[in-house]
């Protein structure tokens, strides 16, 4: 098993320089070799009917974007039965930690009463959390 990463700015040539290679690849072990692809949501559609018309069609060829490859690990290893909360459900809870710390609270003690606070401060921990990844 090997990874190898395209990667460069816009109109350098990846997806061609991706698919060229997937085809080599298939040519020379095409029922032993399993190959995932992994490109934004945006791309998959036009890459796999390139993929199509340069192979004839592969089984052993899966082309997916970032979420769905997360949904099919989770799948595989039991984390997709883990709950989800929605954004909602974020809010209510961090009204809830508001409400109960407001005495403790030393920079936003007024905001935190106002309405569409708990909406910001669930936006702003979404993207620490994602810059942390």
């Amino acid at each position: 098993m090997s990874v190898e990463l395209i990667i460069g700015r816009a109109g350098t040539g990846k997806t061609f320089a991706l698919l060229d290679r997937v085809k080599k690849i298939l040519q020379v072990a095409p029922l032993r070799t399993k190959i995932f692809l992994l490109l934004p949501a945006y791309q998959t559609y036009r890459a796999e009917l390139e993929l199509a018309s340069i192979t004839g069609g592969s089984l052993n060829a899966v082309m997916c974007n970032f979420q769905h490859f997360a949904r099919q690990i989770l799948s595989e290893v039991g984390g997709s039965t883990v709950p989800r909360i929605s954004e909602i459900g974020k809010r209510i809870i961090l009204r809830k930690i508001l409400k109960k710390n407001a005495k403790d609270l030393r920079y936003y003690r007024k905001a935190a009463d106002q309405r569409g606070f708990t909406e910001i401060l669930s936006q702003e921990l979404g993207e620490l959390l994602l810059r942390r990844r």
